[in-house]
């Protein structure tokens, strides 16, 4: 969906996203998901969440970047074998319903860097909100991702990646979504819109996702950059997913997702715009 996430947040893909998600889960759920990333690269993901009442939401995660194996020479270009680096974090997050309207949610995380001989360690938190229903049928959410301490490998030092997100999730009918968000990277500097949407056929059990990302401030190379498409399938208390992300320099992004409710309910009901009336 075009990482169109910020207002929609209400699994464990929050605590990728929007931690305030997590006050949305009504049962504890596991999941997982395998990305093949361009050339050698791949993600793997974990998520674990757990309803400790009403209010409150615990959530567990934990993310491994491969970033691949490069080819190490020595001083004077003599090829002298290879090497590998990664990427790594672990997050313990909270959601708390706040209203029945209004929830938030934090995230703190301990994060590991390594490439050939040289590691390090780093924090980093996460906050989210989101709104419900102050717009018949729309939620609205927003979240300040990765901000913390740097990154130190040998002499380098380099900052997170801080992300700010913000944007809505409007329910047309109970078998569509469409979502929209903004979001930057102010440290890189760059500025994106992001649209997505989401339809339910066969009494919900399939769902066909669209997504587009449009980079508000760099010249785009081609339309096909910035689309992605998914499938997911729901056989409780199972769920699948797959997407792809096309890229006409490094080829096809791959994601493969699945997860486990342990219960016949995982997701607040969102009631559809036309299903409002006035309360007078």
């Amino acid at each position: 969906m075009g990482g169109a996430y910020a207002g929609l947040a209400d699994d464990n893909e929050a605590l990728l996203s929007n931690p305030a998600g997590l006050a949305l889960i009504r049962v504890p759920e596991i999941s997982g998901g395998h990305i093949i990333w361009f050339s050698d690269m791949s993600v793997e993901h974990a998520q674990f969440s757990l309803p400790l009442d009403r209010t409150f939401t615990l959530g567990i995660s934990g993310v491994y970047f491969n970033n691949g194996v490069f080819d190490a020479y020595t001083a004077g270009g003599v090829a002298a074998g290879t090497f590998t680096a990664y990427d790594a974090s672990a997050g313990l997050s909270l959601g708390i319903r706040v209203t029945d309207f209004i929830f938030t949610g934090f995230s703190v995380k301990y994060i590991m860097n390594s490439i050939e001989t040289s590691s390090s360690t780093s924090y980093a938190a996460d906050l989210g909100f989101i709104f419900q229903e102050f717009v018949p049928g729309v939620s609205f959410g927003a979240s300040l991702l990765n901000v913390g301490t740097p990154v130190k490998l040998g002499s380098l030092e380099e900052q997170l990646p801080v992300s700010i997100r913000a944007g809505f999730a409007l329910t047309p009918s109970p078998e569509a979504v469409i979502t929209v968000d903004g979001f930057t990277h102010p440290r890189e500097g760059d500025y994106n819109i992001a649209v997505g949407m989401e339809l339910f056929v066969h009494e919900k059990i399939v769902c066909f996702r669209f997504g587009y990302i449009y980079p508000l401030n760099t010249k785009v190379s081609d339309f096909i950059s910035g689309l992605s498409g998914g499938i997911g399938v729901n056989v409780a208390p199972f769920s699948f997913n797959y997407a792809i992300v096309p890229n006409s320099e490094l080829g096809y992004l791959h994601r493969v997702a699945v997860a486990y409710a342990f219960g016949s309910k995982t997701r607040e009901q969102r009631a559809p715009v036309e299903a409002y009336k006035p309360k007078y």
